[in-house]
């Protein structure tokens, strides 16, 4: 930290190349990124070819009749069956799918 005697400025090193202007400016919240979309669960379950998306198939007709839920794509990618939100000490909150897979070309994450 720097102190002008002259004018009595206090400069920060780190900060002092940013703007103030800019240094004080809220950040926008972005939106969570495990979240529901309106992709259609095909489009999903057709980046898995072969065997894999078979298997796929199945793990959709599994995972359906165990939760009773109807499949929600979450994050792009991520095939969900209902839904719970999550909240830490910390005060972070966030939403995420009670049974999910996710398609993969070797393997698929449950």
């Amino acid at each position: 930290m720097d102190y002008n005697t002259t004018t009595g400025d206090v400069t920060l090193p780190f900060y002092s190349w940013i703007p103030s202007t800019i240094a004080r400016r809220p950040v926008a919240a972005k939106p969570p990124a495990m979240s529901p979309s309106d992709l259609p669960v095909a489009e999903v379950l057709d980046l898995a070819s072969g065997p894999r998306r078979r298997e796929a198939d199945e793990l959709l007709a599994i995972l359906g009749e165990i939760s009773g839920e109807q499949p929600v794509v979450w994050a792009g990618r991520i095939i969900g069956f209902g839904e719970y939100e999550y909240h830490y000490e910390s005060g972070h909150v966030g939403r995420a799918p009670l049974l999910a897979f996710a398609t993969g070309p070797a393997t698929h994450s449950i």
